[in-house]
C-alpha cells in the first residue's frame, strides 16, 4: 500500500511548483523608469525600496520569477524542496529636487552585454575592460612564509588580520601565532616583522590579535596588541624596532594625520598617545549611530567637546567599529575592534576618507557616503531626526555574484579624493566621488571560485592593489593597472 501510494504521488511531487511572491515585477511587466518621472510612479511600479530610501537615492535588490519546486527525494517519496528563480534586478534611482528620477543605473543578472545596453544599464564587462590585466603573486611564494598560516582554523577559516599601507606598497599580515610580517609589494620581499604574545584559544579571557597601522609616508608602522604598541621604523629597506609603548586598557590603535601620534580605543574611551608615551584628549562614553534603510539616527547622545566617539551600530555584532570624530577632519579615523571572524561576518564596514571629509559605508550591495561634520554636529543632539546620506553607488552584479553575505567589504579612497573604490563579495568597485557614476569593475573570474577580497588601496603610480583569500589558507596579492583618465 505505502508502495502504491509512494508510486502514485511521484509524477506530482516532481512537477510539483509553488509559486513565491516577488519583490518587484520583472521586466517583461514593468518598463524601466525613465529621466523625469515622479516617485509616486516608480513606488507603485516597484514599491518600497529594500536597500535605500533616503529621499534622494532609491536603491532597489529584487529576484523575481521565484518558485519552490519539490521533488522526491531517493527511494524514500519523502519530498524536498529547491528555490529556482528568474533575473536578479540592483537599481539606483537618483531624484531631483522636486522628487522626478534624475537618473538610473541598474545591473542585472544573467543578460549580456547588448541586452544591458538596450535597457540602459550598466556593463559589467564594458567596466571590466577599462582596467588592465592583474598581477597575481601568492604570498607563500616570499622566503620565509611559504609555512606561515594565515586563518584561523579555530574561527571557521577567518583570515586573520591584514593590513595595506596608503599607498599600497606595503602590506602588514599577522598570522596565527600572533607575529606580525611586513612585505614590500614592489619588490615582493619581506622587510621586517614582530613577535607578538602568542594566542591562547584555551583561556577564557584570550589573548588579543595584533593589530597594524601604518603612517601616511610609510616611515612608521604601529603593532597594537591589547595595552601595548610596538613602533618600527623603516631604515633603509628594513623595519627595525623603535620602541614599545603600555597604556592601559587599550584595545585598538591606529595613527591619525601624523606621525608622531595615535589615537587609541579603550572600553568606551578614546585616547591621544604620544610616541613618548603620554595620553591626553581622554574621552569617557561614546555616543552611537544607528544605520537603517532611510539613513541614519542618533540612538545616543556623545559627551560634548572637540573629540567625540560614535559607535557606528549597523550590526548586532558587538562591539561594533567605532568613528572618532575631531575639530580638524583630517584626524577623523574608524577604529575597529571586532575580531577578524565578527568583522568578516559583518554586513557592512566603514572608513574615512584621506581629508576626513566622508565617512563611507560598505553593505557589499552598495555605498553610502555621509558628510562628517554633519555626523559630528548631530552627536551632540539625541533625536529621531534621520540623517541622509550625501552620495549612494549601486554595487554592480556580476555573472556570478552570489549572495552577498560573507562580504569583507574593504573601501579605500584616491589619495587625490577623486575615486572611491569598495569590494562586494566577489569583485572591487570603483566610482567617481563626484556624481557617484561606476567608471570600473574588477573581479576575479580568470582565477575561479572561492576568492574574497580581504583588502585593498590605491597606490602611487595609478593602480589598485588588492589582497584576497581562497578561504583555505592561500593569500594572494593582485595589483590592476587603472586608466589615466580616472
Amino acid at each position: 500500500m505505502t508502495y502504491r501510494l509512494q508510486t502514485l504521488l511521484f509524477p506530482f511531487l516532481l512537477n510539483g511548483c509553488v509559486s513565491l511572491p516577488d519583490m518587484a515585477p520583472p521586466l517583461s511587466a514593468a518598463q524601466m523608469p525613465h529621466r523625469g518621472d515622479l516617485v509616486a510612479e516608480i513606488r507603485h511600479v516597484f514599491g518600497d525600496p529594500q536597500v535605500l530610501d533616503s529621499g534622494r537615492y532609491l536603491i532597489y535588490d529584487w529576484t523575481t520569477d521565484r518558485q519552490m519546486v519539490l521533488v522526491p527525494v531517493g527511494y524514500t517519496g519523502l519530498s524536498g524542496a529547491t528555490v529556482t528563480a528568474g533575473h536578479r534586478f540592483r537599481m539606483r534611482i537618483v531624484l531631483d529636487d522636486t522628487q522626478r528620477v534624475s537618473s538610473v543605473d541598474c545591473s542585472i543578472e544573467k543578460l549580456d552585454s547588448s541586452q544591458l545596453s538596450e535597457l540602459g544599464c550598466l556593463d559589467p564587462a564594458g567596466m571590466r575592460a577599462l582596467a588592465g590585466p592583474a598581477e597575481w603573486h601568492e604570498l607563500a611564494d616570499i622566503a620565509g612564509l611559504a609555512d606561515v598560516r594565515f586563518w584561523h582554523s579555530e574561527m571557521s577559516g577567518s583570515n586573520t588580520n591584514m593590513v595595506l599601507s596608503p599607498n599600497g606598497s606595503l602590506l602588514a599580515a599577522s598570522d596565527v601565532q600572533n607575529r606580525t610580517w611586513i612585505v614590500d609589494l614592489e619588490s615582493f620581499t619581506l622587510v621586517g616583522h614582530s613577535d607578538n604574545t602568542p594566542p591562547d584559544f584555551w583561556s577564557l579571557k584570550g589573548i588579543p590579535e595584533p593589530r597594524a597601522a601604518f603612517t601616511d609616508d610609510e616611515q612608521r608602522v604601529a603593532i597594537t596588541q591589547g595595552d601595548v604598541i610596538s613602533l618600527l621604523f623603516r631604515s633603509g629597506d628594513r623595519f627595525t624596532p623603535e620602541v614599545q609603548l603600555t597604556v592601559h586598557d587599550l584595545k585598538v590603535a591606529a595613527f591619525d594625520c601624523c606621525s608622531d601620534g595615535l589615537t587609541g580605543l579603550g572600553a568606551g574611551q578614546a585616547s591621544r598617545i604620544t610616541l613618548g608615551g603620554e595620553t591626553r584628549d581622554t574621552v569617557e562614553g561614546e555616543g552611537r549611530l544607528k544605520f537603517g534603510v532611510s539613513g541614519v539616527a542618533v540612538t545616543r547622545r556623545s559627551p560634548s567637546g572637540s573629540l567625540r566617539v560614535a559607535a557606528l551600530d549597523s550590526a548586532s555584532l558587538k562591539p561594533s567599529p567605532r568613528a572618532i570624530f575631531r575639530d580638524n577632519s583630517h584626524e577623523n579615523l574608524v577604529l575597529d575592534p571586532r575580531n577578524d571572524f565578527a568583522r568578516h561576518s559583518a554586513p557592512a564596514n566603514f572608513e574615512f576618507s584621506r581629508d576626513g571629509r566622508w565617512l563611507a559605508r560598505n553593505s557589499c550591495r552598495h555605498l553610502e557616503l555621509w558628510d562628517s561634520s554633519q555626523l559630528f554636529d548631530r552627536l551632540s543632539n539625541e533625536s529621531t531626526e534621520v540623517i541622509t546620506p550625501d552620495a549612494a553607488m549601486v554595487m554592480t552584479l556580476s555573472s556570478d555574484p552570489g549572495y552577498d553575505g560573507g562580504c569583507h567589504g574593504p573601501i579605500a579612497f584616491h589619495p587625490g579624493g577623486k575615486m572611491v573604490a569598495a569590494a562586494s563579495k566577489k569583485a572591487i568597485h570603483i566610482w567617481r566621488t563626484e556624481g557617484g557614476t561606476q567608471e570600473i569593475l574588477l573581479d576575479f573570474e580568470e582565477r575561479g571560485h572561492g576568492l574574497h577580497v580581504v583588502a585593498i588601496a590605491f597606490d602611487a603610480t595609478h593602480h589598485l592593489v588588492a589582497v584576497a583569500s581562497d578561504y583555505r589558507g592561500t593569500l594572494y596579492v593582485a595589483r590592476w593597472s587603472l586608466p589615466d583618465t580616472l
